[in-house]
């Protein structure tokens, strides 16, 4: 972190005149990077409302058409190395205002698409849109300001982020329907840049809590040396600075065993999961005949129901040793296998809510465990490189995942076989997450011995 003097002058008293003081900015973080992650949801889960009316208008099959959601994957991936990078290196809230900037600029190009190439250009931008405006460099933020309490804090945020589910997701299909799907590509634009700018700006600092005189998790008693101003370099004696010691490198990291088993199970194994959900879902729906708004109402049901298990999942996660995580990431996919097999076992339409809402529990649980392992298990300063590489080298997956989908589709005139093979695999990485032991540093052991004592 770059610590010149701040051009904005004493946070102290700049938060004192807004009558924010009262509460650790912090958690004004958290609200807004919330919402601005909730925002991103119209690029991810809401291009499933966009798929058909897009397919249809463009004379695209659906394996084609999931290039689009390919692609946007594929952003994601390569945008979240830059990310990452740019967050350790320099600043995480300039990648996010970039990030917000490549999601606007997605939609307006979504309003102009004409061919198959300017889709992709579109899904390019948004997935690169996503990767650094609503995830690593959040998440980084977020573990910046929050040590003790990162799991409650993280999972608020992105709690948050699944009321794009229960808000944004019917607004969006209602867009399309009542307009078009162009005209709704630029209306939503213009709700991004008008609410995600101004968060960021005012609410996300480009330094640590110590720069700004503040602790991590809002803690009180700070020890100055020379009674130094807020606004240089302050040093403090804190849990987190013990804590941050000897925190692995990305190429640490890399020489792991948990890190690959992480990769292979949550990205090869597991990465099936996503792309029929995110990008499929509603098209699925629809063939069964359900309308298009109910259709989105329907998705909606998963993306809340990961509300509550995000939070519960963070109370939890702040409760256990680091040991114990990975259990809480295996029953997470465990979870997401059961929704499927009772939809499968039963082929009742019913018996999709009863998925949906398992599916929503399991997936939310899942986000939670897995994005504060990776600080637990490797450390806080190169987050944003560790959480950047575990995108790029899921890349392949998250580009092929869908077209795999979509040519199933084509080639079957259902997913029946993709949800089966869904399952399983969803099983699978359920099982070899939870030998995921984590790496013998001292940073794991002095992390859970902060916890256990404050």
């Amino acid at each position: 972190m770059n610590n010149s003097t701040d051009p904005s002058g004493s946070f102290t008293e700049i938060t004192r005149r807004r009558g924010l003081s009262r509460v650790y900015f912090g958690w004004w973080t958290v609200l807004a990077l919330g919402i601005v992650a909730m925002l991103g949801g119209f690029a991810g889960n809401g291009f499933s409302a966009f798929f058909k009316p897009i397919a249809a208008d463009l004379n695209l099959s659906r394996a084609v058409t999931s290039i689009a959601a390919g692609i946007i994957g594929l952003g994601q991936s390569v945008g979240a190395i830059f990310a990452g990078w740019g967050s350790d290196k320099y600043s995480a809230k300039n990648m996010i205002l970039f990030g917000i900037a490549c999601l606007v600029l997605g939609f307006i190009v979504m309003h102009f698409v004409g061919s198959l190439w300017s889709l992709l250009l579109c899904g390019l931008l948004l997935g690169i849109g996503v990767s650094c405006g609503t995830l690593t460099p959040v998440a980084k933020v977020i573990f910046y300001w929050f040590v003790k309490k990162s799991g409650i804090a993280i999972s608020i945020t992105f709690a948050l982020q699944s009321l794009a589910g229960l808000a944004l997701l019917p607004l969006t299909a209602w867009l399309i329907t009542a307009y078009s799907w162009q005209s709704a590509a630029i209306i939503i634009s213009i709700i991004i840049a008008v609410i995600a700018f101004p968060l960021t700006w005012f609410f996300v600092k480009s330094h640590t809590p110590e720069y700004y005189g503040l602790l991590p998790d809002g803690e009180i008693n700070i020890k100055k040396e020379k009674a130094a101003p807020v606004n240089q370099d302050i040093k403090v004696e804190y849990y987190s600075s013990q804590a941050d010691k000897e925190d692995l490198s990305l190429k640490q990291t890399m020489k792991t065993r948990a890190f690959w088993l992480l990769i292979i199970a949550t990205g090869y194994i597991g990465g099936l999961a996503m792309p029929i959900m995110t990008y499929h879902c509603i098209p699925f729906l629809t063939d069964m005949g359900v309308t298009p708004v109910k259709a989105a109402a329907m998705m909606a049901v998963w993306l809340t129901a990961a509300i509550p298990s995000r939070l519960a999942a963070g109370l939890l996660i702040d409760r256990l040793k680091t040991n114990h995580l990975r259990f809480v990431l295996g029953g997470s996919f465990l979870v997401q296998a059961i929704g499927v097999a009772i939809f499968l076992l039963t082929k009742n339409i019913s018996m999709i809510y009863v998925w949906f809402v398992l599916y929503g529990i399991g997936s939310g649980t899942m986000l939670s465990a897995m994005i504060t392992l990776l600080p637990r298990y490797f450390g806080r300063k190169s987050f944003g490189g560790i959480d950047g590489m575990r995108w790029l080298l899921n890349a392949p997956i998250v580009l092929l995942a869908p077209i795999y989908v979509g040519w199933v589709y084509d080639t079957t005139g259902n997913y029946t076989n993709v949800f089966v093979l869904f399952a399983i695999l969803l099983a699978v990485a359920g099982t070899v997450v939870c030998f995921m032991l984590p790496p013998k540093t001292a940073n794991i052991t002095r992390v859970d011995s902060i916890k256990a004592n404050n």
